[in-house]
């Protein structure tokens, strides 16, 4: 799967219906905050954490007030599997320190 905008500025709401997809996207908050559930697991992510949805991984998506999140979205071929499962055990997990740099550029 070729995707038009791998990366993209998101903006959500109140209420996502859960949903799924082929291809693997690393959520990345900028501002406010994001609540999320991936295969049963939720949390409400700020600035510094990040989530990972795995291809096939039902999900949904609710924030409240102003917010923006960076979406990587990648086929499921761009990354490791190795680095795919550590990801999928986790589901939600800290950015480290040098990303947030990247991450606001």
């Amino acid at each position: 799967m070729t995707h038009t905008h791998p990366v993209s500025l998101r903006h959500y709401g109140v209420g996502h219906a859960s949903h799924m997809h082929d291809f693997v996207q690393i959520v990345v908050p900028l501002h406010g905050a994001l609540c999320l559930e991936v295969a049963g697991r939720q949390t409400c992510l700020t600035e510094s954490q990040a989530a990972y949805v795995w291809a096939g991984a039902a999900h949904a998506q609710e924030a409240r007030g102003e917010n923006c999140s960076l979406v990587l979205e990648l086929d499921t071929a761009e990354i490791s599997p190795v680095l795919a499962e550590s990801l999928a055990g986790q589901r939600f997990f800290s950015l480290p320190a040098g990303a947030g740099a990247l991450v606001s550029y």
